[in-house]
């Protein structure tokens, strides 16, 4: 099965969130439920941050002294199994475009050939179907101002693919979910793989 070169992610983010925010600060922090403390959702939570950086802000160790407050969760389903069914053409003589007849004459009697000019094209098909499982991974982030104790982004990303691990696909989910940030963006975020991806 040929892979994929690209993360497709549904986004639906949505913002009230301040245009001169480069330079504030913001607490970075698991929504409720979530494992923060596996080596999998560590390595998720420092894409995000770094991701948050390079949008202008700066990272801050106190939820009580931050500006902002981001809430991060995500996650992966069990796979579900796709069958695709496909039909692949065959080929052959479809008919004939014209003949040429060469005969010789042998005393009383005579002997001949005839030769047929063939067409070719389609003359069937022949039917297959192959199974495959997709996982739908997601994310949501959520920002607050601590200050004005309300919320003023919110961001739900969602992808579908072979990958059964949401830290491979981690980065462009992220990405995504920050795509045109500080503004909201709903619709489709396509990001090219990375040399060296693997899942």
């Amino acid at each position: 099965m040929l892979r994929k070169i690209f993360v497709l992610s549904a986004l639906v983010a949505l913002t009230d969130f301040p245009e001169n925010h480069v330079g504030k600060t913001v607490f970075v922090t698991g929504t409720k439920g979530q494992d923060s403390n596996s080596l999998a959702s560590k390595k998720a939570f420092s894409l995000l941050k770094a991701e948050l950086e390079l949008q202008g802000l700066s990272l801050s160790q106190s939820s009580k002294k931050a500006d902002f407050i981001a809430y991060f969760g995500y996650a992966i389903d069990n796979g579900e199994l796709i069958t695709t069914e496909y039909s692949i053409p065959t080929y052959g003589v479809t008919g004939y475009s014209g003949a040429r007849t060469y005969g010789t004459v042998y005393g009383n009697s005579y002997s001949s050939n005839t030769t047929l000019t063939p067409t070719y094209g389609i003359t069937g098909s022949t039917s297959g179907s192959s199974t495959s499982k997709v996982f739908t991974r997601s994310a949501r982030l959520y920002v607050f101002d601590r200050r004005k104790k309300k919320l003023v982004f919110e961001s739900t990303a969602s992808s579908t693919g072979s990958c059964h691990s949401f830290i491979p696909v981690a980065p462009y989910i992220i990405r995504s979910m920050l795509a045109d940030f500080p503004q909201g963006k709903v619709g489709n975020v396509q990001l090219p793989l990375e040399k060296g991806f693997d899942c």
